[in-house]
């Protein structure tokens, strides 16, 4: 065998990662005993899938964002206050606006602005492709309201978010909202 080889499974006594000795944990949900291998005892902590998603939920976090969110704190108040970064707040109050906020998905709110604005870009009005963006981010409060939508093509939407719009481009947009309503 040449040096540069070494050991493989399909040589005789090679002993995978996940095989030899193995060690008994105790759920933490259901309390019932389960065998993991050596390599994984200290993370191990829920013996099935089921056991684990009930594991890892806090509804008692939740419960204070959504009353939060309600109050109408903005995602930075609800961090500084739980301890989360705004970024997993703003995830999970998206989730909590699928389920008790308009009841509409991401994909049914971009037919519906599209629908209404129509599917050209209101800067540049390519369209080929183009997305619903926020006029307030949901960070900021932003509601998921159709009047807080604008459609813009991937480039325009990207330039928006990161307030690089020139102002020939935030003039143009203006008066595009101006002429809807």
């Amino acid at each position: 065998m040449p040096r540069h080889i070494t050991k493989t499974s399909f040589e005789k006594g090679h002993v995978p990662w996940n095989t030899g000795n193995h060690v008994i944990k105790t759920c933490l949900i259901c309390k019932k005993q389960f065998k993991v291998p050596f390599c994984r005892e200290n993370t191990a902590k829920y013996c099935s899938k089921s056991c684990a998603h009930i594991g890892l939920q806090k509804p008692e976090q939740r419960k204070r964002i959504k009353e939060m969110r309600q109050k109408g704190c903005t995602l930075s108040e609800i961090s500084s206050v739980i301890g989360l970064a705004p970024g997993s707040i703003s995830h999970y109050t998206n989730k909590l606006k699928l389920r008790w906020g308009t009841g509409s998905s991401p994909a049914t709110i971009s037919k519906q602005v599209k629908q209404k604005f129509g599917t050209k870009c209101m800067i540049c009005g390519f369209d080929r492709v183009t997305e619903a963006a926020h006029r307030v981010p949901a960070k900021d409060g932003g509601s998921m309201e159709l009047e807080n939508f604008y459609v813009l093509c991937p480039n325009h939407h990207s330039l928006y978010d990161r307030n690089l719009l020139t102002e020939e481009e935030e003039k143009f947009l203006l008066s595009a909202v101006s002429n809807l309503n």
